[in-house]
């Protein structure tokens, strides 16, 4: 049985869920002339601007009018189910993404919507097979790839999970909520110098970015290093370096669940860290993990996402939706090209934190070992190697080329070729030049500095152990 937590962190972001915004006001009936000339498609569009940007509820009204007016389009029904998940109300999205798939197998969103969906739902494997469609068509993605790494984590499989990091990267460089999810991943199979080693590479880079561009800092790397330093053994520290970033009263609440991480199982730990859950204890400790405040506001997300369902389901069915009027489609029009000019899109990677009480998952059967990474003579941790992509060519010969085109660089005379045969996303054969391994995250990332200070590709990837030499043509 596991228990509830409070909210740790922000420990990955694929589908964040936010709070619910306030209920809008039902439409005016007696002002909807006009609002019929509009199609599915500028439904569609409006929706998508809302949902973009974050409101939910405003988003499904278009949406809820656009499946009326189209009910067999697999993108409203996907759309709708993502509103839904954002909104927490898990069943209801569920049955929108499945309509989804039901008229489109392959539909993107859903599918991928639907996995992080079933990894709040303790069905990794699910995740994995829904993932598996469009990894099988070359149409993976950072976010795609990032969740495929998370379920292989919760399953033990931390082979598995890294190189689906480095699938991420390769279509993401240097994506901070990968990094960030690979950091933990590392952690829990006991790598913490490299954990660190990321994490602290990933909030240089973001306090130098913050700095140049003026915004505030993020706090993600430094409340993820809490979590590794506490799964290291170190709660104590744990709880200093969280209240940097936290409030009192968050820390306190999070403080018993640094105590007890150290001394969890490893895939225990994967369900702590992503899902935010701990195994249920034999006496009362269990009810001290659980915050009250954060309870209560849990129970009226709940709510608040109840009554959206209950006003909204019937939208998805035979009743008519009350169209939108004129005056609040103008309205909301005038606002959406506000949103158009201040949206910044994110590529959110990771599942949501879950909003109700879980069910107890079935132990899945790990296929691997957890990963020895300390010297048996003196007990030190192992550096993990990396390897550093260079490009990616569409054949041999470009292969070739690509790299009689970067050799002469200073900072590559020490290493010889290297390379992987993969397929893009189209589908196609590649080749990608790869160079190294070299030791640690940060010693990666520096050639990569230099390198792109040179104008040339660099991204930094989880050592790979099917890469063959390049022979190099006289």
């Amino acid at each position: 049985m596991k228990v509830k937590l409070a909210p740790i962190a922000c420990f990955s972001a694929l589908l964040v869920l936010s709070a619910c915004a306030t209920q809008p006001e039902a439409p005016d009936r007696g002002r909807s002339a006009g609002v019929t000339d509009m199609d599915a498609a500028r439904l569609k569009r409006l929706g998508k601007k809302f949902q973009e940007a974050g409101e939910w509820q405003t988003s499904m009204q278009f949406y809820s009018q656009a499946v009326q007016e189209d009910p067999k389009d697999p993108d409203i029904h996907a759309a709708i189910g993502r509103n839904f998940f954002e909104m927490r109300a898990r069943d209801a999205a569920r049955q929108s993404l499945e309509r989804a798939l039901a008229l489109d197998p392959y539909h993107d969103e859903a599918l991928i919507t639907l996995a992080a969906l079933s990894i709040g739902d303790h069905a990794p494997q699910k995740t994995l097979e829904l993932l598996d469609r469009l990894h099988k068509k070359g149409r993976g993605t950072a976010q795609s790839y990032n969740l495929a790494a998370i379920a292989h984590d919760l399953m033990g499989q931390p082979l598995m999970a890294r190189k689906a990091y480095a699938e991420g990267l390769v279509r993401s460089p240097d994506n901070p909520d990968i990094m960030s999810n690979m950091a933990l991943s590392l952690a829990i199979s006991g790598e913490f110098d490299a954990a660190k080693d990321i994490l602290g590479s990933l909030s240089e880079r973001a306090s130098a970015a913050n700095k140049n561009e003026g915004g505030a800092p993020s706090n993600a790397a430094q409340e993820n290093l809490a979590l590794v330093v506490a799964m290291e053994g170190n709660a104590e520290e744990a709880g200093l370096i969280a209240s940097q970033v936290m409030s009192v009263g968050q820390v306190k609440v999070n403080q018993p669940f640094y105590d007890r991480l150290a001394y969890l199982a490893p895939q225990d730990r994967a369900q702590a860290v992503f899902l935010g859950q701990l195994p249920q204890q034999e006496d009362s400790v269990a009810e001290a993990i659980i915050a009250e405040d954060t309870e209560e506001e849990a129970k009226t997300a709940d709510q608040d996402a109840a009554v959206v369902v209950v006003e909204l389901a019937d939208d998805l069915g035979t009743q008519e939706t009350p169209p939108i009027s004129s005056a609040n489609l103008e309205d909301m029009a005038t606002v959406s090209d506000k949103v158009d000019q201040t949206l910044v899109k994110q590529d959110r990677a990771g599942p949501e934190q879950m909003a109700e009480a879980p069910i107890a998952p079935t132990p899945s059967a790990a296929d691997e070992s957890v990963i020895d990474t300390t010297d048996e003579e003196t007990g030190d941790e192992e550096i993990p190697g990396y390897h550093l992509q260079l490009g990616s060519f569409s054949s041999e010969a470009r292969l070739q080329r690509g790299w009689e085109s970067v050799k002469s660089l200073k900072v590559l005379s020490s290493f010889v070729p290297l390379f992987e045969q993969a397929r893009s996303n189209d589908g196609e054969e590649v080749w990608r030049l790869l160079i190294g391994p070299v030791s640690g995250y940060s010693a990666g990332r520096d050639i990569c500095d230099v390198l792109q200070k040179a104008k040339a590709a660099c991204v930094v990837l989880p050592e790979k152990s099917d890469v063959e030499t390049l022979a190099l043509e006289d």
